[in-house]
């Protein structure tokens, strides 16, 4: 039961941590632990995250240096898991999650440079696995995502050429992609290595565009979202102690969002991200565990897009699991933020600074052993 209980409070606490405004529009890191769990497993999870990210206009373009407010909307993002074994060699989960998502909000009583400025994307992803396991607690597995992306975005204020305010509405495409992954485990020690691939999956979305003409503008976008790479590992310790921890890199530099005519990336990144998780977890009782983690998301530096306002990333979290006589697992767990200082930029020209701002991340998993 150690086992069980203390991967529950590690993933618990883990979603926390990346979903409280990681890298790019990351929320959901991916992860693949369900399929790791022993048995049959059932599992729904949701967490909350509420930013506060706001800046200031560049003093040489408005020497009035207007305050934005706060720019980022609270969300919830929520998932589901399901894993069972088909025999002694074979096992598969089939995951949802929302793994990609922006909410952006500039009052337009705010900002005089970007007020009235919004954004709202959103993609949530279905993964089925399918996983062999070899001697010597070898296992490779791989999986089918399916994905959905739809945007809507304004570009609005003093800065751009616009006199009524620019939008782009991208549809809702489904489109697909994989993962390929091997893993090494030792039960006795609770020890496990794993090694996923994500595929980037291309999105041809049907666009439309108004602000650029005196009509409304149709044509077809091209998104790809990122490829990925997570390196999950654990293992215990001491008694009744798991060490654990990630390290996960996303290639945003290849990853932006154009519309068909306004002729420039609406969001672009000029780097990757490079996301660290490190954490302790432990079993205080056999109904009770409790884990804490440190994450670090080192910052680029240059500018960043008006639609992000953050570069890098520093958290701490901590997160309890309570079982239950039926092994019924509830757990839940806090985050908090530091989010790093950056420079926003349109077109190459800075026009915001925004500082000292963070993220409070809050969630809750339902899990429940079926065998």
């Amino acid at each position: 039961m150690s086992k069980i209980t203390l991967a529950a409070t590690t993933a618990i606490v883990a979603a926390t941590a990346t979903s409280a405004f990681a890298g790019g529009l990351d929320r959901s890191g991916q992860s693949i632990n369900a399929l790791f769990e022993e048995g049959r497993y059932l599992g729904f999870g949701l967490t909350y995250v509420s930013p506060n990210v706001s800046g200031t206009d560049i003093a040489t373009l408005n020497p009035l240096e207007s305050d934005s407010g706060n720019i980022a909307k609270s969300y919830w993002a929520p998932s589901l898991a399901f894993k069972d074994d088909i025999n002694d060699r074979l096992s598969y989960a089939l995951l949802y999650d929302k793994d990609y998502g922006a909410e952006v909000d500039y009052a337009t009583d705010g900002s005089i440079l970007l007020g009235g400025q919004q954004a709202d994307a959103f993609s949530q992803n279905l993964t089925g696995i399918l996983q062999y396991n070899f001697d010597g607690g070898f296992s490779g597995y791989a999986g089918l995502r399916a994905q959905s992306v739809e945007a809507d975005v304004t570009l609005n204020g003093a800065v751009y050429p616009f006199p009524n305010g620019y939008n782009a509405k991208f549809d809702k495409d489904w489109a697909f992609g994989y993962l390929i992954g091997a893993a090494w485990e030792r039960p006795d020690i609770a020890a496990r290595v794993s090694l996923t691939y994500f595929s980037k999956i291309k999105h041809d979305t049907s666009t439309t565009e108004t602000g650029l003409a005196p009509i409304a503008l149709e044509g077809d976008a091209t998104i790809e979202t990122p490829q990925s790479v997570n390196l999950d590992f654990q293992t215990g310790v001491a008694a009744n102690t798991l060490l654990f921890g990630s390290i996960r890199w996303v290639n945003w530099s290849d990853f932006d969002v154009t519309p068909p005519n306004l002729g420039s990336a609406l969001v672009s990144y000029d780097d990757d991200t490079f996301t660290y998780n490190l954490g302790l977890g432990y079993k205080f009782t056999e109904e009770f565990s409790g884990a804490v983690q440190a994450s670090y998301e080192k910052g680029n530096g240059g500018t960043v897009s008006t639609l992000g306002g953050t570069d890098g990333r520093t958290s701490l979290g901590i997160g309890g699991t309570y079982t239950m006589a039926n092994n019924t697992r509830i757990s839940a767990g806090l985050n908090y933020s530091w989010l790093g200082d950056a420079t926003g930029a349109v077109s190459g020209t800075e026009v915001m600074n925004y500082k000292d701002n963070y993220a409070i991340g809050a969630g809750i998993r339902v899990s429940f052993d079926l065998n």
